[in-house]
């Protein structure tokens, strides 16, 4: 198969070796650190001459997702063929059961599912790691603590583009973990040196944790934490 032209995928060409390392990884390593056997990028022409050169074959890696997205919809006339992100991603939020209108561009359906997982993450936070995540992100009162914590996400994820970025990296790292066994690579973005504090396994939601844990296919087991690196990638 080859690349299938996709808008919501041309964002990869404008990336950095380095914000494409954590999607490369993902599509080739599975939590154990292994080649997955369903993987095709690592054996690629393109991986070979350009090694971690990442940004010079983006479109061979948008290529290995549309695959993955291929097999994770049973379709016996698909022939193995891929499908565009904006099917991958429709599927990934029917999975993490995650509302979205047929009229939702891309982005729409990412920060939807971002939402959901953060209200998930927030449900379990105690008390003092509500109050770290409030000076975090400069929330002028702690009244926050008893308001609508939906309202608050959606403020953040949409309108505030610097803190857009520490919001969904949480939720990015906490959900990758929880797939991959291993986390993301955001930099010193945080000031209260908080990250790691925030995204301990120990204080993630549990109920999120093991529904993630339960993804029904090992198709998804790449295309659930590849979107959400994208999502991250577009903020």
């Amino acid at each position: 198969m080859a690349y299938l032209k996709d808008q919501d995928l041309e964002i990869l060409k404008e990336c950095e070796d380095e914000e494409l390392r954590g999607l490369v990884e993902c599509l080739i390593y599975d939590k154990d650190g292994e080649r997955r056997y369903t993987e095709e990028l690592s054996k690629s022409k393109e991986f070979h001459l350009y090694g971690d050169k990442y940004s010079m074959y983006w479109k061979r890696i948008a290529e290995e997702l549309q695959k993955f997205g291929g097999d994770t919809i049973v379709n016996a006339f698909r022939l193995g063929s891929g499908i565009k992100y904006l099917e991958i991603l429709r599927d990934v939020a029917k999975e993490l059961k995650v509302d979205y209108k047929t009229i939702d561009r891309a982005e729409e359906i990412e920060n939807k599912i971002l939402l959901k997982s953060f209200q998930k993450i927030w449900k379990d936070f105690s008390k003092e790691k509500k109050v770290e995540f409030v000076k975090e992100f400069n929330i002028k009162s702690e009244e926050i603590l008893g308001k609508d914590i939906e309202e608050i996400a959606k403020e953040y994820l949409l309108l505030n583009k610097d803190e857009s970025y520490k919001i969904t990296a949480l939720i990015v790292n906490n959900t990758v973990f929880s797939v991959l066994g291993r986390g993301i690579n955001v930099g010193n973005i945080f000031k209260f040196n908080s990250f790691n504090s925030f995204t301990n396994n120990s204080i993630l939601g549990l109920y999120w944790l093991n529904f993630i844990k339960e993804i029904s296919s090992s198709a998804r087991r790449v295309t659930v934490p590849a979107i959400f690196y994208i999502a991250l990638i577009r903020k």
